[in-house]
């Protein structure tokens, strides 16, 4: 596979905040779903902009082919006195491509919006703006097609239809999708790249990433207010702990200790909620890897 996307050493700084701190990963061509997932402020939106040309580069470099690149953000804006149908000839009109109706009507009722071709976008509530921004980028046939929060506005219908849309696209054209729906991530990615505070976490396949949690296991106190109590019956018995204040009512630890831990919380029942080891999903892995950061 040839890459779309390579992104080598790159760091980006605002004035004295680093937002990506030497971040190295490639976009493939064919590689289905990739999903974009970190906490808030992990510099996932940087990362995007910085693959677009948007913004200045302070270290490294990427290698992208932008017009092979298109891009869907999480509100996507048009001009009010348009129709759809108008808005996808003028996206063909600007990238010099023809204007074919057949075409449009496909776009258009791949994301639910045919019937409403002739229908002005100022009249069009977020959701039907959000299918919109998706045909506007796919009509163009990139080889990436990048998405933000492409399901934040919309109901669970709605949601179940753009993922179906997004798993079809991605049989012709690589899609970077951007989401704090990890339930949704996890359903439909292929691969993964996981951001925390400016760096990059893991770059694999979403199974690899889940599967790393498989020696894991869960305490969920009650309240926060024990953690200081727990953490220190744990410490005397041994039992490596991974903990964070992100996660103020949750403590991670090898699921080899699990005998010791459960002595050790026989005297403590009154501050626990569940111990065990959880089904495995995206969610507890993600909340593991970044529970386990330093």
């Amino acid at each position: 596979m040839n890459n779309i996307v390579e992104v080598s050493h790159l760091t980006v700084k605002f004035k004295h905040f680093k937002a990506l701190k030497d971040i190295t990963c490639q976009i493939p061509t064919g590689a289905g779903v990739i999903g974009l997932i970190g906490p808030n402020g992990a510099g996932k939106t940087t990362l995007i902009h910085s693959i677009l040309g948007q913004l200045a580069i302070t270290q490294g470099s990427i290698d992208a082919h932008r017009l092979d690149i298109a891009y869907c953000p999480d509100t996507p804006s048009f001009e009010a006195y348009l129709t759809a149908e108008e808005i996808l000839q003028q996206v063909l009109k600007l990238r010099d491509k023809p204007i074919d109706q057949a075409r449009i009507n496909h776009h258009l009722d791949q994301v639910g919006l045919l019937k409403h071709k002739k229908r002005l976008v100022g009249k069009f509530s977020r959701g039907m703006k959000q299918r919109l921004g998706i045909a506007v980028a796919n009509i163009l046939e990139p080889q990436l097609l990048i998405l933000d929060e492409p399901t934040s506005a919309l109901d669970p219908f709605g949601r179940e239809d753009v993922l179906s849309l997004i798993t079809a696209i991605a049989k012709e054209r690589t899609v970077l999708i951007s989401s704090h729906l990890l339930s949704d991530i996890q359903r439909i990615a292929d691969q993964l790249l996981v951001l925390n505070q400016g760096k990059l976490l893991f770059a694999g396949s979403t199974t690899d990433f889940i599967h790393k949690s498989e020696n894991m296991a869960l305490i969920k106190l009650k309240t926060a207010s024990f953690k200081a109590e727990i953490i220190t019956a744990l410490n005397a018995k041994n039992v490596s702990l991974n903990e964070k204040e992100n996660f103020a009512d949750k403590l991670y630890f090898s699921a080899n200790q699990m005998g010791t831990v459960l002595d050790v919380l026989q005297n403590h029942v009154e501050a626990i909620e569940s111990v065990g080891i959880d089904d495995y999903s995206l969610d507890k892995a993600f909340d593991q890897a970044i529970a386990g950061e330093v």
